[in-house]
């Protein structure tokens, strides 16, 4: 707690919850912690995880995992083999994860925006950055796996390098 203030986290995550694999037990571990801590954590699943015509693990599209609030912003955890479907299911993740996010921001103000991947993609940092900013939250983004400037080279790769060190 930062004094006798409980945080409100809202953690943006781009991988299976709350059974994954060590991506998603390295998020449940931390955010157990900060549960017990007394902190409120609330987990968003940006994009469906689980793959059509494999073994569905995560079935629930949200409920409380050891005190961890998590929920699939697409109303789904199965992605589809379908590439339309997958494009509309991303595009949709990205409106409802800023919609669940601003409201929740509304009821109960959000304090921290977390990316839980070091591979999130662009396309959703930007408009949490400018959320962050409207509602008056801090965003702090997890480089713990190889983002994808360090393993590629190309010109979209270095402009991206520039806003995500930078910002």
């Amino acid at each position: 707690m930062v004094g006798d203030k409980r945080l409100n986290i809202a953690i943006l995550a781009n991988g299976r919850f709350p059974i994954g694999m060590a991506s998603t037990n390295r998020l449940v571990s931390y955010s157990k912690g900060l549960v017990e801590l007394g902190h409120k954590v609330r987990v968003i699943v940006l994009s469906p995880q689980e793959k059509e015509g494999e073994e569905i693990i995560n079935h629930d599209v949200s409920g409380i995992y050891h005190g961890i609030e998590y929920q699939y912003a697409s109303k789904t955890t199965v992605s589809p083999k379908n590439t339309v479907k997958k494009i509309w299911l991303t595009i949709k993740g990205l409106l409802f994860s800023l919609w669940i996010t601003y409201n929740i921001s509304r009821k109960d103000k959000i304090d921290v925006f977390f990316f839980a991947s070091g591979r999130t993609k662009f396309m959703y940092v930007i408009p949490f950055y400018l959320l962050s900013r409207f509602i008056g939250a801090k965003l702090i983004r997890e480089k713990s796996e190889h983002p994808i400037f360090e393993l590629k080279a190309d010109r979209f790769s270095r402009v991206y390098k520039y806003f995500a060190n930078k910002y």
